[in-house]
């Protein structure tokens, strides 16, 4: 008799996100100060200076808001499975959320500037992207622009995960169903 696997769930750390949420508070006062420090220049670079300030105040606002607003969620955002997984993290389907093992052709780890994603590459990524908000589609068609799966997450704000091991805990699941659908053939 075989033992059951039991389900992984992984959540974001809060000291994590409250860091990040102080950190994106942080560049949204500068580009408050940049903003007000524009009014003192003349032509094209107050303009470039006003609209540098209220861009990245628009930006970190957002990621300020967003950083915060995560710390009070406690649902996982991550879920293993030896049928698949739920990903409510990045690159997030609504409609979607849960993604078989069968559907899943590769993973692996890649690197852009200092970050680490593991990237999941789907046999039909069409049929995600489409089941995705217009705003995740938009980032996920610029990550597969730059050679990225539609799937690509950070493990930057998971509690007790880096990128490394997140992969290994993918890998671990997926092996499981791969192994048993040989056995059932």
């Amino acid at each position: 008799m075989e033992k059951k696997i039991d389900d992984l769930k992984i959540y974001e750390g809060i000291i994590k996100n409250v860091l990040l949420g102080f950190l994106a508070l942080m560049m949204a006062l500068l580009s408050v100060v940049i903003f007000n420090m524009a009014w003192e220049l003349e032509g094209a670079r107050k303009v470039g200076m006003v609209a540098i300030g209220i861009i990245g105040f628009a930006f970190f606002a957002m990621g300020t808001f967003f950083c915060f607003k995560q710390v009070f969620v406690r649902k996982p955002v991550l879920e293993l499975s030896t049928e698949g997984f739920v990903n409510r993290k990045q690159s997030y389907s609504k409609r979607m959320p849960f993604i078989a093992w069968d559907k899943v052709s590769s993973m692996e780890v890649r690197d852009l500037l200092s970050e680490s994603f593991l990237c999941i590459d789907l046999t039909n990524e069409e049929e995600y992207l489409a089941s995705m908000s217009t705003s995740m589609r938009v980032g996920a068609k610029a990550n597969q622009k730059m050679g990225y799966s539609v799937i690509s997450i950070s493990a930057n704000t998971l509690k007790g995960y880096n990128v490394e091991t997140l992969y290994d805990e993918f890998e671990f699941y997926r092996e499981i169903y791969l192994k048993s659908k040989k056995k059932s053939k």
